[in-house]
């Protein structure tokens, strides 16, 4: 190249910053190697890594760096199906620069549906809920939530739910975006599972003489037993009534009748425990006598 006396060139490349790491330098150095004419002030192309001459010189870069963390949990670990529990997502910088273009996934397993709620902008595409462009100051934090309905157990049905961080302008010093196998392992991935609770419960029923005469008063016994392994609460139990009885008299526990229907709500059975419901009726003269639960 020429350049003129008392004149300049300016020379110019683009280049794409890496990721930090042992051994990885961002020293970039540019000297003169050749001139056409002798000089004595300076010596192309002699640079021994000081940039002593004027020949020479050197520009350093120093990428941002931010430090992200993502810790999942939930409103409710053990609810009962049906129930509506709320994630919580925080996503915290330590720094040492801001955050900016982060990007956040949650992955909903086949345990939820319903999802509504959601914080922060967020959107649901499928089963993934996808927050982006978020920015978190050095030592902030943001947290990003959501509702969803927990549904039953079943073969495949799975209540793990995992969320990461998917993108950042920044570098993350140790953890990679978008990268969970699976473990959770990094800082930046995290998730939150329920159990949801289970009550086996059976019924059984009884009566007080199964060959009454007309006009006695029988008693008819319903014992519910709880196997578990969860307390069974908010238990409901109805006893349908045959025409062939009248006279329907001492219900328990609080049961009420309704026209031919008895009916016990709001009940709770513990673990291997039993709950006995009874009530008395007279035996009519009509044909139809057997009790239907």
């Amino acid at each position: 190249m020429s350049i003129a006396a008392g004149g300049s060139v300016s020379l110019t490349f683009d280049t794409t910053v890496g990721a930090p790491g042992t051994g990885v330098s961002y020293v970039n150095v540019a000297q003169v190697t050749a001139v056409p004419t002798r000089t004595t002030r300076i010596t192309p192309d002699n640079d021994d890594g000081d940039q002593s001459e004027d020949d020479e010189d050197s520009t350093t870069t120093s990428p941002q760096q931010a430090d992200l963390s993502l810790a999942k949990s939930v409103s409710n670990s053990t609810p009962n199906v049906g129930d509506v529990v709320t994630f919580t997502i925080t996503v915290s910088n330590q720094g040492p620069s801001n955050a900016t273009g982060v990007a956040v996934e949650d992955y909903l397993p086949n345990g939820y549906s319903n999802i509504t709620n959601i914080s922060g902008g967020g959107t649901l595409s499928g089963s993934t809920i996808t927050w982006s462009g978020l920015s978190i100051a050095a030592g902030g934090s943001v947290s990003l939530t959501f509702e969803a309905t927990v549904g039953a157990p079943g073969t495949g049905v799975s209540y793990e739910n995992v969320a990461q961080v998917t993108a950042t302008d920044q570098d993350d010093p140790d953890s990679t975006p978008d990268n969970d196998d699976g473990d959770q392992s990094e800082d930046d991935e995290d998730s939150a599972t329920t159990s949801p609770q289970q009550a086996d419960l059976s019924l059984a029923k009884s009566v007080s003489n199964s060959t009454p005469n007309v006009g006695d008063a029988v008693t008819f016994t319903i014992t519910v037993t709880n196997q578990g392994p969860s307390n069974a609460t908010g238990v409901a139990v109805e006893d349908y009534l045959p025409n062939g009885y009248s006279n329907i008299t001492n219900i328990s526990n609080g049961g009420t009748l309704s026209g031919s229907t008895i009916t016990w709500s709001g009940l709770t059975v513990s673990v291997r425990r039993q709950r006995v419901l009874t009530f008395n009726a007279t035996v009519g003269a009509s044909a139809g006598h057997r009790r239907q639960l």
